[in-house]
């Protein structure tokens, strides 16, 4: 994989693009299609607004399949690899369906963002 930053990855591929009042958010996956049972590779790349906006120094991520009621078959390692720019490895999901995503930005419960989306056979 030839990683330079999020946004150039060989063949990104954007899955949601989030604007709060503070921070623009991307997340990014390589494959393209959500793989099911295969652990696959997250990119997150958060830029701030303007120039009051706190820097994002961490990101912890909760995810869930909510018509199941359960959570992730995996614990993710999330690492920022640069400023602004996190990798999470580790994701796995073990059932097609709708799946949630919920990123709290620094440790902030205030500040997250709820990517849904379908994980399909």
């Amino acid at each position: 994989m030839c990683i330079i930053s999020a946004e150039t990855l060989c063949a990104p591929y954007l899955q949601g693009h989030y604007t709060t009042d503070q921070h623009s958010i991307k997340l990014y996956t390589q494959p393209e299609n959500i793989p099911l049972n295969e652990f696959h590779t997250w990119f997150i790349t958060i830029k701030n607004n303007n120039k009051n906006s706190p820097n994002i120094l961490s990101i912890s991520l909760d995810g869930k399949m909510p018509k199941h009621m359960h959570g992730l078959p995996t614990n993710p390692e999330i690492k920022n690899t640069i400023e602004g720019e996190f990798e999470i490895k580790g994701l796995k999901f073990q059932m097609a369906g709708e799946w949630m995503l919920i990123f709290t930005l620094n440790k902030d419960v205030e500040n997250t963002v709820t990517h849904t989306f379908t994980v399909t056979n």
